[in-house]
């Protein structure tokens, strides 16, 4: 095979998540957010801050967090943050 036929199109990476407000069912929130990223792979619950392992398609734009509501009408931020990922624009 060519190499200009070879297509990368994803890759594992771990993704820290948090802090996570102590209201939020842990286990919970990373099955929603790994299935937001198409699976999860592996999950570690460190305190108030998580790790999944996702495969992350290499070729849609990077989320830096997630909006997650509790009860009817309050929606917190989660932020994301990818390891051991060269640095990186969001802006484009």
């Amino acid at each position: 095979m060519a190499r200009d036929q070879i297509r990368l199109v994803s890759s594992p990476f771990w993704i820290n998540i948090g802090p996570c407000l102590p209201e939020f069912d842990k286990k919970d929130l990373l099955h929603d957010v790994g299935v937001t990223f198409g699976g999860v792979l592996r999950s570690e619950i460190l305190g108030e801050f998580c790790r999944l392992r996702v495969k992350l398609n290499v070729q849609r734009p990077l989320r830096r967090g997630i909006f997650v509501s509790i009860g009817n009408a309050n929606k917190f931020w989660i932020p994301f943050k990818y390891e051991k990922l060269p640095t990186f624009c969001f802006g484009c």
